[in-house]
Order: C-alpha cells, then sequence, then structure tokens
C-alpha cells in the first residue's frame, strides 16, 4: 500500500528481517505485547500479557544490612556496577519478580524459499501496525500484525496475489515450564 509522504516520518522501515529480539518491531496495546520479526520462511512473533510474570515468592521484606548504603555507593565511585546490582538485588527479596514471555508464535510459509526480494518491514508509529512485505517466488506476500486496544487482541493478516493463497503451519512455543496448583 502506497504510502503519505507526511507520514514517512512516522514510520521506521527496515530492508531485512530482525536478527535478535531487540531490531523486532513492537506493537501492543497496554494489556498485550508482541515483537514481530519479519522472517521468511518462518516468521517469528513473540509474544507477552501484563499478568504473566514470574512471581511473588515470599513476601517477607528481607532486612538490609548495616552499610550498605554506603558500600553501594563506594561501588557506584569505583564504577563497579556489577557488585552494585548485585547487593541491591539481595535486599529485594523474593517479592522483586519480572515479566516473562507467554511465548513465540511461529508462522512457517510452505513452499516459500529463504531469500526473498526485495523485502521490507516497517512500523507505523501513528497506529502501531507492524507491516511486512516480500515477494518470494514471483508472488507478493504482505502481512499486517496489529493489537488494537479496544479489541484486546493480538491479529494476524496475510494476503498475496498468488490465487493458490498462502499456506501456513502455525506453531506455538513456551519457555515456561507447566505449573499445578493442588488443593491441600
Amino acid at each position: 500500500m502506497p504510502m503519505d509522504p507526511m507520514n514517512r516520518a512516522l514510520t521506521l522501515s527496515y530492508t531485512e528481517p530482525a536478527a535478535v529480539w531487540a531490531e523486532a518491531l513492537p506493537v501492543g496495546n497496554g494489556r498485550l505485547g508482541a515483537m514481530v520479526r519479519g522472517g521468511l520462511p518462518v516468521e517469528t512473533i513473540h509474544l507477552n500479557e501484563y499478568t504473566f510474570w514470574s512471581g511473588p515468592g515470599d513476601t517477607a521484606v528481607p532486612r538490609s544490612p548495616d552499610g550498605l548504603l554506603e558500600s553501594v555507593r563506594d561501588h557506584v565511585r569505583a564504577g563497579r556496577h556489577a557488585d552494585e546490582g548485585r547487593e541491591l538485588r539481595a535486599t529485594q527479596g523474593a517479592d522483586a519478580e519480572a515479566f516473562q514471555p507467554v511465548g513465540d508464535l511461529e508462522l512457517e510459509f510452505v513452499g516459500s524459499p529463504a531469500g526473498a526480494e526485495p523485502y521490507g518491514r516497517s512500523l507505523d508509529l501513528c497506529d502501531g501496525d507492524a507491516r511486512g512485505e516480500r515477494t518470494a517466488a514471483g508472488h507478493l506476500l504482505r502481512q499486517e500484525v496489529i493489537a488494537p486496544a479496544g479489541h484486546q487482541v493480538i491479529a494476524v493478516r496475510l494476503e498475496t496475489d498468488d490465487l493458490v493463497g498462502v499456506g501456513v503451519n502455525l506453531r506455538l512455543t513456551t519457555p515456561q515450564r507447566r505449573a499445578e496448583i493442588r488443593p491441600e
């Protein structure tokens, strides 16, 4: 789709897929989030949800050791940031937990070669949509990933000019282990 020249400054554009998570295009609505890599023949979309986190564990407040503040200041002045961080983390207790990834949605495009020319992916900063467009095996493939706040969903739209359509194998993977809560 042609881009409005006035919005060109509000669009991030790239000519190759993201090699690492930090290069992926973020979409989200405040509750759901995704990082879109833009790969071919396998597209990986990293998923997250705001209640998906690792804790709490033991909620007892740990006691700070005497002299902690001065010790941390000494580490900062000396540039020993790893030591300073280690000391501060020890005072946080088990309740200082972190968000966890829900998992990855992988879209394997059936019959698509690994290379695609030309290639483009973009993030529209006005509407938050991540788009990808590539030509593979002589056919155009467009992808759009959105996360509209009003609908609380992450949606993927695929479009091709191939009359046969788009063949996709879907796979959901997660680094999380299964947890069970059993009544006592």
